[in-house]
């Protein structure tokens, strides 16, 4: 059901406005989000290149502090008194004090120790609870013989914590190894580093992660040590460990989504994550995106608004019109219409007093010429029933008197065709063709043409008709067509009625030979029935053909028109015509019920009773004539 003007206004604004809120809402929030996301990748990008650079340089730091260690002359001298004879005690003693004073709070160090380059047993250690402890298949012990080593953040059973050791040999002036000196790493200064300047939005974090997957420095949003026993396990750490570097939309190690920069750190074996959630990233723009949808939801209620009102402003005039014709129609002559309105409306207002005044005096001129026009009818009507008495005999006549010089022409262009076939040019062949194909095709049209105005001028007197004995006889004159064709024609019992016997077999042939023309693939299967409803027969002709478009139901029973080329089916266009002017004559109707590709169905009635039958003849004005 079509909308009225005022709702079909406020629905077109309301899709308008919703497209371009939606386009500009959407366009901003996408834009702010894509520059969102830039900024933060770039801020994550400067920090963990600033938290490489801060590890390498707490790294250096210590070798620093470990190498002076080694190299001072108190070290090296209580280190190689250790080995002589009745002097350890006090040796150890003075080695112990020396690497006390870089262990302790605000110290470098959680322990340092000395291990025998030998057998790499712990010799002195600020822990006496290390010494006698053998170590020679830990890394920091066989590379610290040779030189500086930084061993990876591990979690060594025997410690239950994160550990990262660094060595480096103790030799003579002369060169010669006397020891290995160790140093246990405080990891809270490590992760301190780690995470300083994190934080600037609530869920910012930084950690390392060491080969075995491991936290190895606390992150900040797990307070909870137990998380540093935890493998790490997400998208990011494994790109990271796998020597990769970049930046990744994935979820974090709590399975939040989160933007991640990742790392690897090859010379320490660490890989470091810097991320921030998402959500946090996106906060400002999510934000944004609410701002957009709240405003333009205010936006669209004002527009909504103002759209009943100017739709009430354009439909208030034109209902108060609407009801003005309303009345008007009804019969109210005498009505006027407020126009002091200077719009349009107004105008058409105006208009429409103008037509009003003009109608009511057109009224009575109307009257009038209907009076004296009823009289011009009936005088019209006996002229043009004379009129189309004479030419019905006209069109029999002058399709009769055409037949012999027509038969003359065909003659001699078939005469044509036989004698000079072949022997002028392949032109002149096709011309005589088109001559003996127009004058057999004319032919077939004025005998048509001659059917078709016999059926009113030449009828004959209604008598009694068998109409199952004449479809007898119609198969039996269709028998050739019906077996090229493989055809199965079937019928009910029909009856006997008053009518004439020759316009019904025509009637009857024509609607069986259509079924057997237009067929289908399928062999054709045509059914003829009739049964007695309220004083006439109701006949029909079913078949299983092409079937008809609805729209062509009413121009197949018009003269001359056709659905199809004559190179498809051949005819004239005058079958139905005749069909449905022997239906008329006797009294009856003639339709059809057809679809497309499935078949067709032509229904026409006839009267049963012999009076009325005899009475619609004459009630045609078809006198029936004498051949």
């Amino acid at each position: 059901m079509a909308l009225k003007l005022t709702p079909r206004l406020i629905l077109v604004f309301a899709i308008f406005a919703l497209l371009l809120l939606g386009s500009l809402g959407g366009l901003s929030y996408a834009s702010a989000r894509t520059a969102l996301k830039d900024a933060v990748e770039a801020e994550l990008n400067s920090t963990s290149i600033e938290k490489s650079a801060a590890i390498e340089s707490w790294i250096a730091d210590r070798q620093d502090v470990l190498l002076g260690l080694s190299q001072s002359s108190a070290i090296l001298t209580q280190v190689d008194l250790l080995y002589g004879v009745g002097v350890f005690a006090v040796a150890h003693t003075g080695l112990d004090d020396e690497l006390k004073v870089r262990t302790g709070e605000d110290q470098p160090f959680n322990r340092l120790f000395v291990l025998n380059p030998d057998t790499g047993r712990i010799i002195a250690s600020t822990n006496s609870a290390d010494e006698g402890k053998e170590h020679s298949q830990d890394l920091y012990f066989i590379h610290g013989r040779s030189a500086f080593y930084v061993q990876n953040i591990q979690y060594p059973s025997e410690e239950q914590r994160l550990t990262m050791i660094i060595s480096t040999p103790i030799r003579r002036a002369n060169g010669q190894l006397i020891g290995v000196l160790a140093g246990d790493l405080k990891l809270d200064e490590l992760t301190a580093i780690v995470r300083r300047h994190a934080g600037q939005r609530p869920s910012e974090d930084s950690f390392l992660i060491n080969a075995s997957s491991l936290l190895a420095t606390q992150p900040l949003l797990i307070t909870d040590p137990v998380v540093l026993q935890r493998e790490i396990l997400t998208e990011a750490s494994k790109r990271c460990l796998s020597g990769g570097r970049g930046m990744l939309l994935a979820d974090d190690y709590r399975g939040i989504p989160a933007i991640i920069r990742y790392e690897w750190l090859n010379a320490r074996q660490l890989c470091l994550i810097v991320k921030v959630d998402q959500r946090d990233a996106f906060a400002s723009s999510d934000a944004l995106g609410w701002q957009v949808l709240i405003i333009g939801t205010l936006i669209l209620a004002c527009g909504l608004v103002m759209a009943v009102l100017l739709a009430r402003t354009i439909t208030g005039p034109i209902l108060a019109l609407q009801a003005g014709v309303a009345r008007f129609t009804a019969g109210e002559r005498n009505l006027h219409l407020p126009d002091t309105a200077q719009d349009e409306v107004g105008a058409l207002a105006r208009s429409f007093n103008q037509l009003a005044e003009s109608l009511s005096e057109q009224e009575a001129e109307l009257k009038q010429y209907a009076t004296n026009l009823e009289q011009l009818v009936e005088t019209r009507t006996e002229a043009l029933s004379r009129s189309n008495a004479e030419l019905e005999q006209f069109a029999y006549v002058a399709s009769h008197d055409l037949q012999e010089p027509l038969r003359m022409i065909s003659s001699y262009t078939q005469l044509l065709a036989r004698r000079y076939h072949g022997k002028l040019d392949a032109d002149a062949d096709e011309f005589i063709a088109y001559a003996v194909d127009g004058a057999a095709r004319m032919q077939k049209l004025i005998n048509d043409l001659l059917a078709y105005s016999r059926v009113g001028t030449r009828g004959k007197v209604f008598a009694p008709v068998d109409c199952g004995t004449i479809v007898d006889q119609i198969l039996v004159n269709l028998s050739l067509a019906i077996e090229e064709s493989a055809a199965q024609v079937t019928r009910t019992k029909l009856p006997v009625l008053t009518g004439d016997d020759t316009q019904l077999s025509q009637l009857f042939q024509n609607l069986i030979g259509n079924a057997l023309k237009f067929h289908g693939p399928n062999p054709p299967q045509v059914h003829v029935a009739a049964e007695r409803r309220d004083g006439e027969w109701l006949f029909s002709v079913r078949d299983n053909g092409i079937g008809i478009e609805t729209t062509y139901f009413e121009r197949i029973f018009v003269i001359f028109q056709r659905l199809h080329t004559r190179d498809e089916y051949p005819g004239t266009g005058i079958g139905l015509a005749i069909c449905k002017k022997i239906v008329g004559r006797h009294g009856g109707q003639i339709w059809i019920e057809s679809v497309l590709g499935e078949g067709t169905t032509f229904f026409f009635t006839l009267v049963a009773d012999r009076q009325r039958a005899i009475e619609s003849q004459g009630a045609k004005g078809n006198e029936p004539r004498a051949n």
